[in-house]
């Protein structure tokens, strides 16, 4: 099929395309083939391949191929278009109609894109999935560039300060129980010394002994 017929097949899923529908189909579906025609033709202008509408999909180049499904998806028209990277080998004038185009659409979208300023001109909720979990923010991308940032910041001053009351408590705590073994150290040794007193004593009157005899 051509890019054309690409793109009304995708409108009008019931439609025959190319001539079948022309010769063969009822009025009312010739009438709907010359409006999907003629909606293709836009859509195909708008992302920049209007040139190449009637060659064939498999002769078009890579970027053209891409811009005919940005145009095929938004032929769709469902209620939820997810859309990665759409704005890839597209113009600047495409970009702005597609930015148009998406800030008017009736259902919800889930774009994936590098382009900030593209992101900023049609998001208005930004989610985000980091180290398994999921983060919800109600606004667009610069917007939540800021908020992130001041969350990053708060955890981080939250960490310090909670290894600070670690360093503490660990600090009181070993304290503590060196203050608590130190008489009993002192008594160990104590008992040590009067051991070692007494073993002495024992051996001098045993020698005394000796020497009496």
């Amino acid at each position: 099929m051509t890019a054309e017929e690409n793109v009304m097949v995708a409108m009008h899923s019931h439609l025959k395309s190319g001539i079948l529908a022309t010769v063969f189909g009822t009025p009312s579906q010739r009438r709907e083939e010359r409006e999907a025609k003629e909606r293709a033709r836009e859509l195909l202008e708008y992302v920049g391949i209007g040139k190449t509408a009637g060659q064939f999909a498999r002769n078009l180049s890579y970027g053209d191929q891409r811009r005919l499904e940005v145009a095929r998806a938004l032929a769709l028209r469902p209620k939820v278009l997810l859309l990665d990277e759409p704005t890839n080998h597209l113009d600047i004038e495409s970009i702005e109609w597609l930015e148009d185009f998406l800030v008017d659409y009736p259902g919800a979208i889930v774009l994936i894109s590098h382009d900030r300023t593209f992101l900023d001109n049609v998001t208005k909720r930004t989610i985000e999935i980091s180290k398994s979990k999921i983060y919800d923010y109600k606004f667009s991308y610069s917007k939540y560039i800021v908020q992130r940032e001041s969350e990053v910041e708060r955890q981080e001053n939250a960490a310090k300060n909670q290894q600070k009351r670690t360093t503490r408590w660990q600090s009181r705590y070993f304290s503590q129980s060196a203050l608590r073994l130190r008489p009993a150290r002192l008594r160990g040794r104590a008992n040590w010394r009067a051991t070692i007193d007494g073993g002495r004593q024992s051996a001098i009157q045993k020698c005394t002994a000796t020497s009496s005899i």
